[in-house]
């Protein structure tokens, strides 16, 4: 029948409740579209089996509990993704409070109800993250902001609001808002290895309808001189520079290209086709360069290595849904997040869109392969600081 979730018992113990919903609406439902992420609430009687479906019609029911005066309550989502407490009896549907709010669970008499409720952060953070490798220190930006970068020269610290950039110190002290936009967004900053200047993705990104156009930026440490440079209609972004600051790899229309910032020379580093070639990160050593694509299989993303000239392309991880990868300074090892442990929670009450949850390290040959992170955020776009 699909995919069941949030289970509670009747108070008498006789039916188990749960949200029941298609593999595709589960997935959907915690941003509440009322026709895509449908669930409806149904029941099962643990003597016989026999079914009962309690709701009808779209909209987005989950964690529903029935109470002892024949209430069956629960968090509805409106198509805002706003969240709201709800009873139903009898086919009648009762509002209650509003607000960004999870996992409720109410008193057997229905009097009370407690719940989680998300506040949102005036700005990002930077709080100390958990990892199960001893011999690792993670930092992790929270409330809207990803993409870190460190300063070779400094260790000052840059990231995306996704429509801003932001120099900060590694405390998250000492901010400096260089660039924002309103309709664009400003991804994936990028150090100069000489500290001096930043390279940076301005544009639609994501899969986007009718092809938007996005470019390269480039601009000076402290914000000034930005200039913009890119192919006329293509859909540009995530530079990474080579160790010698001479060129500049990014994605460009689903294949990897390479620009050499004297000549203003662009060369294809991977040919174009039907394949994604995205995130390009350019080793330290200069040797390598990784990207994630999903040329084996569509949407199959995995992690891949070649050489600066185009030669020796080799599929570096065999699990599907590898991306975001940094080198470790040294460039012997990448940092990634991968898809490949699952959602840690239902899909439809996480919240996260899509299950790329943990941080792996490998090494380059592939081996070494070791679990940072474990836990049901989604934690992505990582960087290798020391």
């Amino acid at each position: 029948r699909g995919v069941a979730g949030s289970p509670r018992w009747s108070p008498d113990g006789k039916r188990i409740y749960y949200y029941e919903a298609t593999e595709q609406t589960a997935s959907m439902a915690t941003g509440g579209d009322p026709k895509m992420g449908t669930t409806q609430i149904t029941s099962i009687d643990v003597s016989d089996g026999t079914m009962t479906q309690h709701s009808t019609g779209d909209g987005s029911r989950r964690w529903p509990q029935p109470l002892a005066n024949g209430i069956i309550a629960y968090l509805a989502t409106d198509e805002q993704g706003k969240t709201s407490l709800a009873g139903l009896k009898d086919g009648a549907v009762a509002a209650g409070p509003k607000g960004d709010l999870r996992s409720p669970s109410w008193s057997s008499d229905g009097k009370t109800v407690v719940y989680a409720k998300l506040i949102p952060q005036p700005a990002f953070e930077v709080l100390p993250g958990y990892t199960r490798q001893p011999d690792f220190r993670l930092t992790r930006l929270a409330s809207g902001a990803a993409f870190p970068a460190a300063s070779p020269k400094t260790g000052q610290m840059l990231v995306s609001g996704f429509l801003s950039l932001t120099t900060m110190n590694p405390d998250g002290s000492g901010r400096k808002e260089l660039l924002a936009e309103k309709d664009s967004l400003l991804l994936s900053p990028a150090w100069s290895p000489d500290g001096k200047r930043i390279a940076f993705s301005k544009g639609i990104y994501f899969r986007q309808p009718n092809h938007p156009t996005a470019q390269i930026g480039i601009m000076d440490a402290d914000g000034s001189n930005v200039q913009y440079s890119g192919v006329p209609n293509t859909n540009s972004g995530f530079p990474t520079w080579s160790p010698d600051g001479k060129q500049i790899a990014y994605s460009q229309d689903g294949h990897l290209v390479v620009w050499d910032l004297a000549t203003n020379n662009r060369r294809k580093l991977t040919p174009p086709g039907g394949q994604r070639d995205n995130f390009p990160q350019w080793s330290p050593k200069g040797d390598w360069i990784a990207f994630s694509s999903d040329r084996d299989n569509p949407e199959d993303f995995k992690l891949f290595l070649i050489r600066p000239n185009g030669t020796g392309l080799r599929r570096l991880t065999n699990v599907s849904g590898d991306s975001h990868c940094a080198w470790s300074p040294d460039g012997e090892w990448l940092v990634f997040a991968s898809a490949r442990m699952g959602f840690k929670d239902e899909s439809a009450l996480s919240e996260s869109p899509q299950p790329y949850g943990q941080l792996f390290i490998v090494r380059k040959d592939g081996s070494g392969l070791r679990q940072l992170t474990d836990n049901k955020w989604e934690a992505g776009t990582p960087f290798w600081v020391r």
